[in-house]
């Protein structure tokens, strides 16, 4: 698979909407050039890594944010997990709120 960089979704964080993954948050490495069907190629640098991204369908994604030249300029030297997740955890508290454990001793 060969990946893309438009200026249009690179470098996006994107919300998913739907799916297992519903309201996690990535960031658009590329899109995959199939010719049938567009896919962004996203990475959240956990579940799904910066080697191995997910191919999801732009209508299943919002685009939440772009990020800024700075950013812009540390992925120029190839991403990898963690600067993904150091990019996207701004963004993933902003959106879904500090994620609170599951109280263990449910009623």
């Amino acid at each position: 698979m060969k990946l893309i960089c438009d200026v249009d979704y690179y470098g996006a964080v994107v919300q998913s909407t739907a799916g297992r993954d519903r309201k996690r948050v990535f960031l658009v490495l590329g899109i995959s050039d199939s010719p049938h069907q567009m896919r962004l190629a996203v990475s959240d640098g956990m579940l799904h890594s910066t080697l191995r991204p997910k191919l999801k369908n732009p209508r299943h994604v919002r685009v939440v944010a772009k990020l800024s030249d700075a950013e812009r300029k540390i992925l120029s030297n190839g991403p990898d997990d963690v600067t993904v997740r150091v990019l996207l955890r701004r963004y993933d508290t902003v959106l879904n709120g500090a994620r609170q454990p599951e109280d263990e001793n449910c009623e």
